[in-house]
This record gives C-alpha cells, sequence and structure tokens, in this order.
C-alpha cells in the first residue's frame, strides 16, 4: 500500500505523483491512497511538545547525548539551529500530517492481516 501525503489546493503536485509513481503502482495491482496534508494555517496555533523547543543551557546535555558511543558527529551550532527556536508552524504541519498518514497505515495493518507493506510519501 502507497500513502501519499498531498495539501488538498495542489493538484498540480498530485497530478505529478499520479504519472510519476501512483499510476504505474495501481498497474501492478497496489493499493494507492491520498492522505490530504495538514495547512501551515491550520497548524500554527498548535502547541509543540516542550521538548521540541530547548533552551540554549540545555543543548550541552543533548551534544553530549549526540556524541555517545555509536552517535554521529554534529556541531553545537547546528544542534542550536534546529533545537534552540521555536518549532514552525511548517514543522508542526508537516508532523500532523505524517501521524495522520500513520493512523491511516494503523488501520490498514489491522484491516488486512496480509498487508505487507505501508509506504508513506510527501507529495508536497
Amino acid at each position: 500500500m502507497l500513502l501519499v501525503i498531498n495539501l488538498e489546493n495542489r493538484k498540480d503536485r498530485r497530478r505529478f505523483m499520479d504519472r510519476s509513481c501512483v499510476g504505474p503502482l495501481r498497474g501492478i495491482k497496489t493499493s494507492v491512497e491520498y492522505v490530504p496534508a495538514v495547512a501551515v494555517e491550520e497548524a500554527a496555533p498548535d502547541r509543540a511538545h516542550p521538548a521540541f523547543e530547548l533552551r540554549k543551557d540545555e543543548i550541552p546535555a543533548l551534544l553530549d547525548a549526540w556524541h555517545a558511543p555509536g552517535g554521529e558527529a554534529v556541531a553545537r551550532s547546528g544542534l542550536e539551529r534546529y533545537y534552540a527556536r521555536p518549532v514552525s508552524a511548517a514543522e508542526k504541519a508537516c508532523a500532523r500530517s505524517h501521524r495522520k498518514a500513520w493512523v491511516r497505515a494503523r488501520a490498514a495493518f489491522q484491516a488486512q492481516a496480509d498487508l505487507p507493506w505501508v509506504l508513506i510519501v510527501e507529495a508536497f
């Protein structure tokens, strides 16, 4: 099963996905569904989980955890750029859109015990 996250007002992207992958997958009997993406305007008032908005004094602990054995080296400036700031409305919308797709995927697996896979892609 393929789930395609797409903003409803982006018909151009849906047409692109139909031509590039949805059509061929349906041609080999793969189930395909579009999941309406959450618009930025809809997600803007949402509150982000506090763990996503770290204070600058919390960055050293994150840096230590990131550099633990097996972790990938990352610069403090990189962590500050992504964590020591508010979560944007676009990031909230993206997260909510993916959550909608995960909920749909779970329902598909529950409804069809022999469903081998679900792939979630973005068309936006």
